[in-house]
């Protein structure tokens, strides 16, 4: 548990200060993905063995989530 404090670093428990940023997980390379203006949704689309997956999450961090799972664990 962490708290910040005014200058935008954050304080551990223990009293300490980290600066560092959570590690956001990157698109994998070869993926077709984009924000729609309209929907406001990050869409993507990801090959599967059945053919094409259209994927829609609220972020781009949840997009790449999702779609490096879809990339480990295929439907059959």
């Amino acid at each position: 548990m962490s708290a910040a404090n005014g200058s935008g670093r954050r304080r551990n428990v223990d009293g300490t200060f980290f600066d560092a940023r959570p590690v956001s997980i990157p698109m994998p390379e070869g993926i077709t993905y984009w924000h729609g203006r309209v929907t406001g949704s990050w869409w993507a689309i990801v090959p599967g063995p059945a053919g094409p997956y259209l994927v829609e999450e609220p972020s781009r961090e949840h997009l790449a989530t999702s779609v490096n799972w879809l990339l480990r664990h295929p439907a059959r």
